[in-house]
């Protein structure tokens, strides 16, 4: 999603971008992001999915194996200024650990972002914590 000038109906400019909460229905939300002139990119493991003999496999995959990538991540969100780097941050970041994504992201000056584990454990850089609405 990439927002550009000021959202018309908040008086502070920023659009609210809603980030899905994972393995619940459709438009039940886990936070809203706030931003203005940004890009919100997400990839997780819970969309895009095929079941084969019962098993559930995600899209996601492992470089060095090939098969979808065993992790406790649900989703990994990006705030940039060009959605092509949250692309390219998502893909880098999935199936690293919450705590080390985040101190990744705290260290960019490019970069926010938010992670969502399978058990519903919302993490989120510091830079974002001011414009979460959760």
């Amino acid at each position: 999603m990439l927002t550009y000038g000021p959202a018309p109906k908040h008086e502070d400019g920023c659009w609210r971008i809603g980030i899905q909460s994972p393995f619940s229905k459709r438009g039940e939300l886990k936070a809203v992001v706030r931003v203005k002139d940004k890009s919100v990119v997400t990839s997780g493991i819970y969309e895009r999915t095929n079941t084969i003999n019962g098993q559930t496999f995600h899209h996601i995959f492992d470089q060095e194996t090939g098969f979808p990538l065993e992790t406790d991540l649900a989703s990994v969100t990006i705030v940039s200024d060009k959605s092509v780097d949250g692309e390219i941050w998502t893909t880098r970041l999935f199936g690293k650990q919450p705590d080390e994504i985040i101190d990744i992201l705290n260290q960019s000056n490019e970069l926010e972002g938010l992670v969502i584990t399978k058990d519903g454990q919302l993490h989120f850089s510091e830079a974002l914590e001011v414009q979460i609405v959760q």
